[in-house]
């Protein structure tokens, strides 16, 4: 009912950037996948992933392991792990927790959307970003563009910070759906994109035409865990 309840709110809001939705009726975490949701993360090994890195990454434990559920990022070195099927309309729900100090000072990571080939440090998608004092941004990578009427390849979010602490989980709720601006109603490959910070509106594009693309988790110079990684497709 709360999702449910969730897509009504986002149907009916209209323009989105100038009334932000400001409720939360996503579920407390840890918010685990829903009858009906496929995990993405198995909780044992990395089947249906595939690591793209900047320089190799001679023993993977280092950079990445998993555990108790957990997928632990190492931070280093710079690149991701991408999911080796794409997705194209889709409710995304991952949690995460910065683990320790970085030598910039800010905890740093994202989640890719639509991710294109070739693989590349930094490939052709859109990153929700991760990252302290900006939890919640969107960026448009490598050859992605946001349409003309955005200031850049950066949208900012609405609100202010609403991360939480290091040691302390995180979510990111990511709606992508059919625009409400499609083509007369037509079938295309017309997005709407929304993005919740911990239970909160914090961004929201409209993207013309977007090709299905693969899901990545970056890897940036920070420690980061994830848990509780779903996908609900329609």
């Amino acid at each position: 009912m709360r999702l449910l309840f969730l897509a009504v709110l986002l149907l009916a809001s209209g323009d989105l950037r100038a009334k932000p939705i400001t409720g939360s009726p996503l579920l407390p975490l840890p918010w685990k996948a829903p009858a009906g949701a496929r995990e993405l993360l198995n909780g044992n090994d990395l089947v249906g992933w595939a690591p793209v890195y900047a320089s190799p990454c001679e023993n993977t434990q280092q950079c990445w392991n998993i555990s108790n559920g957990m997928l632990h990022l190492s931070g280093k070195p710079t690149g991701y792990l991408r999911t080796v099927e794409s997705y194209a309309k889709f409710h995304l729900h991952a949690e995460w927790r910065w683990t320790g100090a970085t030598k910039s000072g800010v905890n740093n990571s994202g989640i890719f959307i639509f991710v294109q080939e070739p693989d590349k440090v930094w490939p052709t998608s859109i990153q929700v970003q991760v990252k302290e004092g900006s939890s919640g941004d969107l960026i448009a990578l490598g050859e992605m563009k946001f349409p003309q009427d955005c200031a850049g390849p950066i949208i900012t979010k609405f609100e202010p910070s609403n991360e939480k602490s290091t040691g302390e989980w995180n979510s990111a709720d990511i709606f992508c759906r059919p625009s409400s601006q499609s083509n007369g109603g037509k079938k295309d490959n017309s997005t709407s994109i929304d993005v919740f910070i911990n239970g909160l509106h914090q961004n929201h594009l409209e993207m013309t035409s977007l090709e299905p693309g693969s899901i990545a988790l970056q890897s940036e110079g920070s420690p980061v865990d994830f848990r509780n990684l779903w996908i609900q497709q329609p």
